[in-house]
């Protein structure tokens, strides 16, 4: 079916940014958990699972997929050095500055 999650595909979300705060687990987070833990709090710090992380060490987590998904020019030019992935899929609008979208081409991401 094509409503499966990523967990259900066979892959994992390893880690999660939202605002200044992020949250990491190197097996996956369960997503159903993390989802009701920040209904409940408001916040990812605490979520079952995991730890958490500053933003800087989650954007720069080996991953084979980075979705930026929120945020304008997430990346950008203080931290795209920081990227550590073979395939950026935008979800938001203009995830990268233009300076940011450049050193992404340049590193050979998809």
């Amino acid at each position: 079916s094509r409503d499966r999650t990523i967990e259900e595909a066979g892959g994992a979300v390893i880690s999660i940014i939202e605002k200044d705060v992020a949250i990491h687990n190197p097996a996956g987070l369960n997503i159903k958990q993390v989802t009701e833990h920040f209904g409940k709090t408001g916040t990812l710090e605490g979520a079952p699972n995991s730890r958490s992380i500053s933003v800087a060490e989650a954007m720069g987590k080996e991953c084979d997929v980075y979705i930026p998904a929120a945020k304008e020019n997430v990346i950008n030019g203080s931290n795209m050095d920081l990227i550590n992935t073979k395939v950026l899929g935008e979800a938001s609008v203009c995830a990268s500055t233009a300076r940011g979208e450049g050193f992404i081409e340049e590193k050979g991401v998809f």
